[in-house]
Order: C-alpha cells, then sequence, then structure tokens
C-alpha cells in the first residue's frame, strides 16, 4: 500500500499542536493566506482549530482517492468505519507536542496526502509549511543558534611526528 488516510489521532495530534503554547507562543497563532483569504488558529478558537482538522483530513482523503480511483472511503487504506468528521470535540487543547513528532507527523500527512498533482498549491499543504516552520523554531537551541553561520575559529594544527 503506497498511501493511506491518516487516522484521526494523527490528525487530532497535528491540530493540538496550534493549541500548544510551545510551538505556538501565546502571542503568536498559526496564521496563513491562501488564494485572497487571511485564515487563522488562534489559541482557544476551537471551532476554527475543528476547521483546520476537517480540511487536512479532507485534503488526505482527495490524495489518497487520487491514487486509488475508484474507491469509498470505506475501501480505501487507512481506518475502518470512521466518519471522516473531525468536530471542535477533537481539538485537544491540553495535549504534549514534541517538536521532532510534529515535524515526522506533518511528513507523514503530506506524504499520505501529495499523490495529486494539485496537493502542492493545496491549502494544506500551505499550512503544513507554516506548521513545520513553527515546529523548526521550537526545537531545543534553536533560539540560542546564531542567526546566520558562527564564527569560524580556524583549528590549530596538528602537532608535527618527529621520527628519529
Amino acid at each position: 500500500m503506497s498511501s493511506f488516510i491518516c487516522d484521526r489521532n494523527h490528525i487530532r495530534y497535528i491540530v493540538a499542536a496550534t493549541q500548544n503554547p510551545e510551538i505556538f507562543p501565546k502571542f503568536m497563532h498559526l496564521s496563513w493566506e491562501f488564494g485572497d483569504q487571511h485564515r487563522e488558529v488562534r489559541h482557544g478558537d476551537l471551532e476554527a482549530a475543528a476547521k483546520l482538522g476537517q480540511m487536512l483530513w479532507d485534503e488526505n482523503i482527495r490524495g489518497v482517492s487520487h491514487r486509488y480511483p475508484g474507491e469509498s472511503t470505506d475501501t480505501l487504506p487507512g481506518p475502518c468505519r470512521e466518519s471522516f468528521k473531525f468536530t471542535e470535540r477533537d481539538v485537544q487543547t491540553d495535549r504534549k507536542i514534541d517538536p521532532v513528532q510534529l515535524l515526522k507527523s506533518l511528513s507523514c500527512l503530506e506524504y499520505q496526502s501529495c499523490d495529486r498533482p494539485e496537493f502542492k498549491d493545496s491549502e494544506a499543504a500551505h499550512v503544513i509549511e507554516r506548521m513545520r516552520g513553527s515546529a523548526i523554531c521550537a526545537l531545543k537551541g534553536y533560539d540560542r543558534a546564531e542567526w546566520g553561520a558562527p564564527p569560524y575559529r580556524r583549528r590549530a594544527p596538528a602537532p608535527a611526528v618527529v621520527s628519529l
């Protein structure tokens, strides 16, 4: 099987990152432009978070459906007997999010969704890239790293070996 519909927990994890102050500090939030629309998910906005989850899941389903034309969500690879409806009840506001795991979860969702030629220009692709940037900034040590390259320090040459 080359692609599958991600399960609810996968989408919940990604959406939970929008509510996590370590990924999106309180003064920041997920925002993006798509077409002529500005969209955002602020801390505590469960309705916007649920819409984001639904949009990501719908794009995942479109990608898998493109790979397996003629199949229904009941027969596509992935969760069985799932409603594929993401609601405010699915949004987790207290979930611990590890930036590395978030990066891996985003990459997995992207891979499972990208079979449609239109994916690269989709709203989901834009959001995944924005979230990837936030996850990178949340990595331990990122805020202490140099902006640019660190100063170059020439290593001292190895002592010469004298042979007698």
